[in-house]
Formats: structure tokens, sequence, C-alpha cells
């Protein structure tokens, strides 16, 4: 890449043109890779935090559809490309991963607000305390 378009990969300009087509916002990292005196740009893309991200507009280049409003794009397991899912295969993976994540988040806020300590102390003493009453109302029960 000639070093006068190398100068307009910087991330802030990357994150607003990826923003600008995708919700929930996409995490990504752009390195710039030498080899052999040439330089190469390199976005790894992460994988969705929450929720699926989904195109937020359609995109065109000579006529081709690039990128349609309102698809899920993947990756697929044979050959290395990105498309929209085509499958019901494909759906139920994005939805059971999204399913596991929603579960481990809701896990972890459960630790985090000790939610299961009260729970689980309130009909324990309920029951100590019904039987505290019975006691006092006969004494050898």
């Amino acid at each position: 890449m000639a070093d006068v378009d190398l100068a307009t990969w910087n991330f802030d300009d990357v994150a607003a043109g990826i923003g600008a087509a995708a919700d929930p916002r996409v995490t990504f990292d752009l390195e710039i890779v030498p080899l052999e005196q040439r330089h190469f740009v390199v976005l790894t893309i992460h994988e969705f935090d929450d929720l699926p991200v989904l195109c937020s507009r359609d995109a065109n280049a000579h006529g081709d559809v690039i990128l349609r409003k309102g698809a899920l794009y993947v990756r697929g397991h044979g050959k290395p490309e990105t498309s929209e899912v085509a499958s019901q295969t494909q759906m139920r993976e994005v939805l059971d991963l999204a399913i596991d994540k929603g579960v481990r988040a809701f896990t972890a806020r459960v630790y985090r607000t000790n939610v299961l300590a009260s729970v689980a102390v309130a009909p324990a003493q309920a029951a100590d305390e019904g039987q505290y009453q019975a006691e006092l109302e006969d004494p050898n029960a």
C-alpha cells in the first residue's frame, strides 16, 4: 500500500466507517504490517459481546450489493469468506452463542448482586419462625 493511502487508515476513521454500518458497535484491532518493503492493513474483527451485530445500512459498489440493511453476516466453516446467514444451522449457531453469552452475563450478575443468598435465606427464616411459634405454643412438641 502506498504511504499516502496508508496514512488514511487510522483507527478513529476506520471505527467511524464501520460504526456507520453496524448495530450494535463492532470491536476490532487495526494493525499495519510491514512485509517485504510493503505495508498491509490488517483488521481483526472481534466476536460480538452480547448481541449479534446487524448491518445498519445498504451499500453498493459497481452495481453490486455489498451490504444489506438488516442482514446478519457470518464467517462460514468452509471457504474463508463473510456472507449473510444462509441456513437455519448458521442462525442456530449465532443464537446459541448469544444465549450462552447472555446466561454467563446473567450468572455473573446474580453472583455480583448476591441474589441467591437473599432467596435462600428467606424460606429458611420463614421455616425457623414457624418452628419457633410452634414451640412457644407447645414446648413439648
